[in-house]
């Protein structure tokens, strides 16, 4: 990928969380095949879980990662097909959102959805390449009736990234019907187009792909063919015209999402390594590289960091996958145990606990499977802090060998992720 020159595209949203990590001997394993000598932080390997099918070789767009609210986590993940793929904290599909659709654009359904934008847990912008648009849906995959295909005077060439900032406005990356330049295109949540820029002077993109928002609505955009993450702020307090502030040099930078305290990240084509800059772009981590492992990437397209809480997820458009990472500075001291071989009709106690620096709204489950079918779920209540829980559960399961898994829950936020398993062997 190093050498090869293709205009590619992601956009990521998501909300805070709090997460429950770690349980006795399945602790998160620290990935770093690029050495994180001189960086102030690292970042933890969580999990890993299959998405979508891979896009098809030597295609040049990627796919889009968003995140729903709801009782359990929702990932969205656009499949280069007619629909979003809609999946759970497990990486189960649950939806395909949007496949029924016939009159996004005109007469004609989605075509080719190849980005996604979630604004405030019910609202989607998709970026549909095969109808050089990009519409707004709902969560569920609904026609919202709002669908952009260019600005006055000119239609989108290739339209591929796509934002949505605290306002609601959306920010789409486009050619901008030329052969040699892009821009970066604003409208408001009802399609009313506001501005451009991008496209001449100092602010002049060559190759505009990825782009996010920051917490002061600064827009971020990686530049590919410039080796460049452009970063331009309001002009104006309408926010109807902006200017180049910063650029910052990155060999190949291909996606970018900024989290709520604006620190940015970036995914590296030519490494498949993802950085970490704060608002004033030192780089405080580096982490990922070439493969197929945990950890490692064969094409990574996408990336998404929610919350403060320092949660990163990438898709890997190749491997078809989605992988989670934490930052270790901010990961809670929270661990769990339990008698992991036991007998039916025995009674086993499972012990787990928060740091003092964890949410105090988090609970706990433990779901027992034989291999994809549910058997037991067990419910070990509110997490507390820096003192042990217990929950006592009997078996009732025959004899055999299962996977228990726990799963964390922020009651708020009304989200819950898988964060360990491990064999369970009943006797």
């Amino acid at each position: 990928m190093g050498t090869s020159r293709r205009v590619t595209g992601t956009r990521v949203r998501g909300r805070s969380m709090g997460w429950l990590l770690g349980i006795t001997a399945l602790v998160c394993v620290l990935v770093a095949p690029v050495s994180a000598f001189g960086y102030k932080q690292s970042y933890n390997f969580v999990t890993k879980w299959t998405a979508t099918p891979g896009i098809p070789a030597g295609y040049a767009y990627g796919m889009g990662l968003g995140m729903g609210g709801g009782s359990s986590a929702s990932y969205f993940v656009s499949s280069h097909a007619n629909y979003v793929g809609v999946y759970d904290s497990t990486g189960g599909l649950t939806n395909q959102a949007g496949e029924s659709l016939t009159n996004v654009f005109g007469s004609e359904g989605l075509q080719q959805v190849d980005n996604l934008a979630i604004y405030n847990y019910t609202d989607m912008w998709v970026v549909d390449a095969g109808n050089m648009g990009v519409a707004k849906l709902l969560i569920n995959g609904d026609y919202q009736g709002v669908s952009i295909s260019g600005v006055p005077g000119s239609a989108f060439d290739q339209p591929i990234g796509i934002a949505v900032d605290a306002s609601a406005c959306v920010y789409v990356t486009d050619r901008g019907g030329s052969t040699s330049g892009s821009r970066v295109s604003k409208f408001t949540t009802d399609g009313t187009f506001v501005a451009s820029f991008g496209e001449g002077g100092s602010n002049y993109l060559w190759s505009a792909s990825s782009v996010s928002v920051g917490p002061h609505f600064e827009v971020y955009v990686t530049d590919w063919l410039a080796d460049k993450v452009r970063r331009y702020k309001p002009k104006t307090s309408a926010r109807d015209s902006y200017v180049l502030d910063t650029s910052w040099s990155l060999v190949e930078p291909k996606a970018v999402s900024v989290d709520i305290a604006g620190n940015v990240f970036v995914v590296d084509d030519s490494t498949q390594a993802t950085t970490k800059f704060d608002p004033s772009g030192e780089k405080l981590a580096k982490w990922g590289g070439p493969g197929t492992g945990s950890g490692l990437f064969a094409n990574a397209w996408s990336v998404a960091a929610w919350g403060h809480l320092g949660h990163v997820w990438i898709d890997d458009r190749d491997d078809a996958s989605v992988q989670e990472f934490v930052l270790t500075d901010l990961r809670p001291t929270t661990s769990a145990s339990a008698n992991l071989s036991v007998k039916k009709g025995k009674s086993v106690t499972f012990k787990y606990k928060a740091g003092n620096d964890e949410a105090p709204n988090l609970s706990v489950t433990i779901k027992v499977y034989k291999g994809s079918s549910l058997k037991a779920t067990i419910k070990c209540g509110s997490v507390g802090q820096g003192v042990w829980n217990t929950k006592k559960w009997t078996c009732k399961l025959a004899k055999g060998s299962y996977t228990w898994k726990v799963y964390a829950t922020d009651i708020a936020a009304r989200t819950q992720r898988n964060i360990a398993s491990k064999s369970l062997k009943v006797s």
